[in-house]
């Protein structure tokens, strides 16, 4: 019985050295199979796996012969280090192994793999902006570098002029057909690719709240345009109007625009104020001490789109039991889309008994928020 055993180990071991593979045999096997995608990417992953191997027993072959200081030894295993080294994978493998990627249906598994496991496979996605129009002349580039299939938005604008060069419509693969829509979010491209920022004389409104977009596509400079209506906000909002963000206002109540330029990109401006976490320092409104000063905190909410400018604040009670400390303040700027923090207000009560504060908050425009606070002296 052991001899037989014995006989099963040695054909094992045989086996295994006639089918086991080196680094440099590994490699040829992923050259030659560069045609036949899953192949190839098995090949170079057993190879990278081979190559660890062989390296580390090649870089304490050098370390043992330098410190016995055997040159003929340490001159081998530094050079089978450079051996292995030189085992990866060449641009010109990148390129023909993507090609039969892209021939195989483009797999998303194959290409992220190669992305990962060939320096060479970097595509880019370059936005060109160029105008040229009335004696003015623009031009920049952008490029984009991220992993295939990656989501990509293109801007909605190149940050010239739009006076000189138009609404910009999308992009194009060609310089004068529009492929993709400004501001469309497109997958990361397989291969480098070139879009160009193509314009059109157009005056656009937009308004990000409601969703309402309307373009007026080829006018001309001093074409005079009507202004759209556009649908009222739900209650506490109120319209102020459009601005291009260049400088260009038209006012609420202005229900035409003349053309300047090759046009631009008017938004809508909506002016809102909430009030939110109302709150007393160390007390509870709903039974605040008598005859203690009692400091009020709030949160101001801009959730309109426009920048609120000198927002006038004031705190007015109900009765003469419950007393304001200070009743005005005054708020420089509170940004769209932003929320800030407010704690200057302080009330005393003198008199038990159920009050209520009111605190409002008035624009420089005149539009104005209000909240009621039910306040309890005890």
């Amino acid at each position: 019985m052991k001899k037989r055993i014995t006989g099963v180990f040695i054909i094992l071991l045989v086996c295994t050295f006639v089918f086991a593979s080196d680094a440099e045999s590994l490699y040829k096997s992923f050259s030659d199979s560069l045609s036949t995608p899953a192949e190839a990417i098995e090949y170079y992953d057993e190879l990278k796996t081979q190559i660890d191997k062989e390296r580390n027993v090649a870089i304490k072959s050098y370390e043992f012969a330098r410190d016995a200081r055997n040159a003929k030894k340490t001159n081998e295993a530094y050079a089978e280090i450079r051996k292995l080294s030189s085992y990866s994978m060449t641009a010109e493998q990148s390129d023909e192994l993507l090609s039969s990627i892209i021939a195989n249906g483009s797999d998303p598994e194959q290409l992220d793999w190669l992305y990962e496991n060939s320096r060479y496979y970097n595509p880019v996605l370059t936005l060109e902006y160029k105008s040229t129009s009335n004696g003015f002349s623009a031009s920049s580039v952008r490029k984009i570098a991220v992993r295939p299939g990656e989501s990509v938005t293109l801007p909605s604008s190149t940050g010239i002029d739009s006076y000189r060069t138009g609404v910009l419509k999308g992009w194009g693969l060609t310089e004068d057909e529009v492929t993709y829509q400004a501001g469309e979010t497109i997958s990361m491209p397989v291969t480098s690719q070139k879009l160009y920022a193509i314009y059109d004389s157009s005056v656009m409104f937009k308004d990000a709240l409601s969703g309402f977009e309307q373009s007026l596509d080829g006018v001309e400079e001093g074409d005079v345009i009507a202004v759209p209506s556009i649908p009222n906000q739900e209650e506490g909002f109120v319209f102020d109007g459009w601005t291009d963000g260049k400088g260009e206002y038209i006012g609420p109540d202005e229900d035409q625009y003349t053309v300047e330029g090759n046009g631009t990109t008017f938004y809508a401006l909506w002016q809102n104020l909430e009030f939110g976490n109302v709150s007393a320092k160390y007390y509870d409104l709903s039974a605040i001490p008598e005859d203690t000063q009692v400091a009020l905190s709030f949160d101001l909410i801009n959730s309109g789109t426009e920048n609120l400018k000198d927002v006038k604040l004031n705190l007015a009670s109900s009765g003469d039991g419950l007393r304001v400390v200070r009743e005005n303040a005054t708020v420089r700027e509170i940004r769209a889309d932003s929320v800030i923090h407010s704690s200057g207000f302080v009330v005393v009560g003198s008199e038990p008994g159920d009050y209520t504060l009111t605190l409002t908050a008035t624009t420089r425009d005149g539009n104005s928020w209000s909240l009621d606070i039910p306040v309890a002296v005890s």
